[in-house]
């Protein structure tokens, strides 16, 4: 609801989990090899797995993707982490994300 009120329609929830990426270089790029041959639209075993974690966790999806004119920031849930390349947006969403976690934080404890 903040999101909205401040970034209008322009929000979609992500489909795709954020995997997080193995130190071993050997490793990244097995992982790499695998996604690439998942990119039709099916998830991976290890994208099944984790949004399998996320909806026990109660989130349920992995994060929120706002466009803004040509300007893309993504927001995951889990950690409320933003990733945005425009450092103005990125500040903005940060701020919107705050205030609405202060506003519902008394709620839940």
């Amino acid at each position: 609801m903040f999101l909205e009120a401040q970034f209008g329609s322009s929000i979609t929830p992500l489909s795709r989990p954020k995997l997080s990426s193995p130190t071993d270089p050997t490793l990244a790029a097995s992982t790499l090899s695998s996604q690439i041959s998942y990119t039709n639209g099916e998830l991976s075993p290890d994208e099944k797995a984790e949004l399998h974690r996320l909806h026990e966790s109660g989130i349920p999806v992995p994060g929120l993707e706002i466009r803004f004119d040509k300007h893309v920031a993504r927001i995951w849930l889990e950690t409320l982490e933003i990733e945005c390349d425009n450092g103005v947006l990125r500040d903005r969403v940060r701020a919107v994300v705050d205030r609405a976690v202060e506003c519902v934080a008394p709620v839940w404890g």
